[in-house]
């Protein structure tokens, strides 16, 4: 499936989508919504998902089996263009913090990216091929207690699920933090129309420095094959979880047409403070 078919899925949202019956339940009914269109207003000159190729881009490699996959740097504080520069959450969790793992933004959607916050085992994947099988992620922490959440965590782990919940929520695809199941991320084939990713986000245990990574075009691979975020601390988590996530539609790095290497690929931002900008593919800060 190519970018465009990809983009496609998610380009309208309408009413209640059900998956079918070999999918399992989500976990929650499904909301009916009154259907309606997609609308975009023009306030400046913005892309709003890139399709640079990725030839040139020395963050694209290829694996064994002819796979592409992006490799991004790890978050730097100091390269942010604007934002929260302390990389830091909201004070108060927005939802009662025993819903924090049973998260939605689009229940019923056929298309979903699980964002996997508290530990997985990857294994018979593309990456398990390069890298080991299994690959062990613990769960998400920063307070140096992986058996457990803190509130704090709960409350970070909520406010990234906003952040890449807005940053998709003008296609049709829900963002959760609700393990929705292997069989709900894999496109068996024929018949099959429910799908997505499964984004890991905790340690790196296994991969060299990095923020992320992701295959290219592996949203609607036949496997459970995770894009993985490391970095730690709200900002810079959470965008480059979004940013992971793109990638596996096939979306490459926003680039400038008048700067010079790495920026011709990977556009930093520009500004700082409330009016800093950034475009979402470049590099994750």
């Amino acid at each position: 499936m190519g970018i465009w078919d990809s983009l496609r899925l998610f380009s309208r949202r309408g009413g209640s989508h059900s998956r079918r019956g070999s999918k399992g339940k989500r976990g929650r009914g499904a909301k009916v919504s009154k259907p309606r269109d997609l609308r975009l207003e023009q306030f400046e000159d913005r892309v709003l998902l890139s399709i640079t190729p990725y030839e040139g881009d020395d963050t694209y490699f290829v694996d064994d089996l002819g796979k592409g996959y992006f490799v991004d740097p790890p978050w730097d504080p100091a390269s942010a263009p604007g934002g929260n520069a302390s990389g830091s959450s909201n004070a108060l969790a927005r939802y009662p913090l025993s819903e924090t793992f049973r998260l939605h933004s689009n229940p019923g959607a056929s298309k979903v990216i699980y964002l996997d916050f508290d530990g997985h085992t990857t294994t018979g994947t593309n990456w398990n091929i390069s890298y080991g099988d299994p690959i062990v992620t613990p769960a998400y922490d920063f307070d140096g207690n992986v058996s457990s959440f803190s509130t704090a965590e709960l409350q970070e782990i909520q406010d990234a699920w906003d952040l890449v919940s807005e940053d998709y929520r003008p296609f049709d695809v829900d963002v959760t933090t609700q393990d929705p199941g292997v069989e709900a991320l894999r496109n068996t084939g024929a018949g099959d129309t429910a799908w997505g990713v499964r984004v890991v986000i905790g340690e790196n245990t296994w991969y060299g420095p990095a923020g992320g990574v992701a295959y290219v075009g592996s949203f609607d691979w036949d496997s459970d094959t995770p894009a993985f975020v490391f970095n730690v601390g709200f900002k810079g988590m959470a965008e480059a979880a979004s940013h992971e996530a793109g990638h596996t539609v096939g979306l490459g790095h926003d680039g400038s047409t008048t700067l010079p290497p790495p920026n011709d690929v990977y556009y930093p931002g520009h500004g700082s403070g409330p009016t800093g900008w950034a475009p979402l593919f470049e590099l994750p800060s």
